[in-house]
């Protein structure tokens, strides 16, 4: 009697491929015959199992290879990608006056080695917009209230290749209005078919800064105020006692400066003291927004020179405008 396998088939295991594995030799039932044992049928299978998976992993090898093959042909087939081509949007600083021009720059940049052609259905190319944050509102758009002729059109970027628009805005919004001051978030993107969005940007718009004038009242490097201080003055009491201290080093001490409280106040800077001269300080700028009058200090250290060996104790006290806005102060230090 003859006996024949069936070979494992992984892909439908409900079908096994109808490939012989094994013939016996026909096996004497008789007594006294021989008869093939059953340590010889074993090696007989195996052999046959060892030599059918030599032939089915390579085959898988080769699938494999094929499949990546095929991957890599489309995508040489196809060409570059969206993912190619991106846009980044800058601004020409992040905090403006109020009323002051906005410079937007959008860049269109091909990253492969190889061309790529953008589609576009009407005439618009970009597209900026503006909107307040934290509501997210959206306050201002290029495209708002324009029409652009219905054409199919291509852009064509070379390798590498790179476009940049820009744009001015001058604060208005859709309905021509000035925008308030805060926070915007600015966006763009090119209006091809898909569009390619640009990363956002954020820029304050600040009131307005004035600076109104002061008037110096007495300026130098030996006061009799020896401690570090920065003093907004606004009562005729608190003045007199500054200037009193101020003038305690002279022999005579002079008559205090009058100051009308009603309409002025009067801002002093004391830097302490010295062991020698080269040291000074200067209120060198106010300016006044809606919510702080803001004053710069300049203090300087000359000691490249001949110094006088003599304490000082450098000061400036000036006179300006009241107002009820807090004062804040910044220094700046000059070596020379």
């Amino acid at each position: 009697m003859g006996f024949r396998g069936l070979l494992y088939n992984p892909l439908n295991p409900k079908k096994p491929d109808q490939i012989p594995i094994i013939s016996l030799r026909t096996l004497q039932m008789s007594n006294g015959a021989n008869s093939l044992s059953s340590t010889k049928m074993k090696k007989e299978f195996n052999f046959v199992r060892k030599s059918n998976l030599k032939i089915i992993l390579p085959l898988s090898v080769m699938i494999i290879l094929a499949f990546i093959l095929l991957i890599q042909g489309c995508r040489d087939f196809i060409g570059p990608t969206m993912n190619d081509v991106i846009a980044t949007l800058s601004t020409n600083k992040r905090i403006y006056s109020v009323g002051e021009e906005i410079e937007m720059t959008l860049v269109l940049r091909n990253r492969s080695d190889e061309s790529v052609s953008l589609g576009f259905n009407d005439g618009q190319t970009y597209d900026f917009i503006i909107k307040k944050l934290p509501e997210d509102k959206e306050v201002w758009r290029w495209s708002e209230g324009k029409f652009f002729t219905e054409a199919l059109w291509f852009i064509k970027l070379e390798p590498y290749e790179k476009k940049t628009y820009v744009f001015k805005w001058d604060q208005k919004d859709n309905e021509s209005r000035q925008v308030e001051s805060g926070t915007y978030k600015l966006e763009a993107l090119i209006s091809s078919e898909p569009e390619v969005f640009a990363n956002s940007v954020r820029i304050n718009i600040e009131d307005a800064k004035q600076s109104p004038e002061f008037e110096t009242i007495d300026k130098g490097t030996q006061s009799g105020y020896n401690k570090r201080a920065s003093l907004v003055i606004k009562d005729q009491a608190e003045w007199e006692n500054v200037w009193n201290l101020h003038t305690s080093n002279l022999d005579q001490i002079p008559r205090v400066p009058k100051v009308d409280f009603n309409t002025d106040m009067v801002i002093a800077i004391f830097r302490g003291e010295f062991p020698s001269s080269g040291f000074y300080t200067e209120i060198t700028n106010i300016t006044e927004s809606k919510d702080k009058i803001e004053v710069t200090v300049t203090e300087t250290n000359d000691l490249k020179g001949m110094l006088l060996d003599v304490m000082t104790y450098p000061y400036h006290i000036v006179k300006l405008r009241r107002s009820d806005l807090p004062v804040e102060f910044t220094y700046k230090i000059v070596i020379h």
